[in-house]
């Protein structure tokens, strides 16, 4: 099988996300070689590993405290210029899925691929980082035999941005190696316990995009209503006596989870960056059968069939009250989710990927 050397800037340990889908189903293909930076900790996980037959994976230690100018551009040095370049000279396929990786020196006869999941300019970082981020992004687009886009919004964005072209819409999709429902622990139970309160339910960061303004105007209009988030916070969650959160949860706890949820909702602040998401959980949400809640942005109109949309605070809480009285029912049948899901799998995915770099190849022969 042909080596792909695969860079991803997300942990391998964390949430899983579309590099780490993608590269499980690459590995069906090609020999992938992942790379992912993990920050510095004094108990060092095992740093290669073998988790599939043609797939490994290595961590990229860095120095913590990166938003400082000189610790970031130490730890640019040492993955760029010490732990990769030699594996960099010789890769002949390499695969990008975050600008920052990209030293603009391709060698001859290496096919380059650019996976650009996020609009990463539109992340919440220090200027000299954004940047560095620009310039490097400019670059990948410019030498990349290959481009993919997770949605059709960044696909818009990058070529305005950079004049890219060729570039290729691969929406993100949902993992159908879906663990059976399985008992939760007490300390998750107990969230669902009171059987008078309806429970909309969201798995995943809580972060910037968090429209907790949103959410607290509609929780005080309907007390018998709850919010029950799991994941990891990057800021504090609201104090509020209709807010629960249950902490980061193991993925084999998903299912059930998401069983034992009256509706299960993305309240997210649609700005710059939540226009390019193609959201894995819309996915995950529909195929749950579930009624599912998001604000109205161009690239969730796809999903529309399956999922309620609302334009503001008035009909979210229109939808909500609906929840509360039992009068909102998932939009399509089980059997349209399922196969809406069976559609859009990461190997049919990968498959489209596979295919892409064949012919991009036997093109530029």
């Amino acid at each position: 099988m042909e080596h792909l050397l695969y860079f991803m800037h997300v942990d391998w340990g964390w949430i899983k996300q579309r590099p780490h889908f993608l590269a499980e189903e690459l590995s069906r293909y090609l020999d992938v070689e992942v790379f992912h930076e993990k920050q510095y900790q004094a108990k060092k996980q095992k740093e290669n590993r073998q988790l599939l037959p043609h797939l490994t994976i290595h961590s990229l230690w860095h120095i913590p405290m990166s938003r400082l100018k000189p610790l970031y551009h130490l730890n640019r040095f040492l993955i760029e210029q010490v732990w990769l370049r030699r594996k960099l000279h010789k890769a002949r396929l390499l695969w990008m899925a975050h600008p920052l990786h990209y030293t603009g020196h391709k060698r001859p006869g290496q096919f380059l691929i650019y996976d650009c999941m996020d609009d990463v300019l539109e992340f919440n970082c220090p200027p000299f980082v954004k940047q560095q981020m620009e310039r490097q992004e400019a670059m990948l687009c410019r030498d990349a035999d290959l481009i993919f886009a997770s949605s059709g919004y960044l696909k818009k964005k990058l070529e305005e941005r950079y004049q890219a072209k060729g570039i290729q819409v691969v929406n993100n999709a949902i993992s159908l190696k879906v663990e059976e429902e399985v008992a939760l622990p007490e300390s998750i139970e107990s969230l669902f316990a009171d059987k008078s309160r309806k429970r909309m339910v969201y798995i995943g960061t809580v972060a910037a995009w968090f429209n907790f303004d949103l959410l607290i105007q509609v929780l005080d209009q309907q007390p018998q209503l709850e919010l029950v988030l799991f994941g990891p916070t990057e800021l504090p969650i609201p104090e509020h006596p209709q807010i629960k959160y249950g902490g980061v949860v193991e993925h084999k706890y998903v299912s059930s989870i998401m069983a034992h949820a009256d509706a299960l909702v993305m309240p997210f602040v649609v700005n710059e960056l939540i226009r390019s998401v193609n959201p894995v959980k819309a996915y995950e949400y529909i195929y749950a059968h579930k009624p599912v809640l998001m604000p109205h942005y161009e690239e969730v109109e796809q999903f529309e069939d399956f999922i309620y949309l609302y334009h503001n605070a008035e009909e979210a809480g229109q939808l909500m009250k609906q929840l509360v009285d039992g009068e909102l029912q998932p939009k399509a049948s089980r059997e349209e989710s399922h196969r809406f899901a069976l559609e859009n799998n990461w190997e049919n995915r990968a498959k489209s990927i596979v295919l892409a770099i064949e012919k991009a190849r036997n093109k530029r022969k």
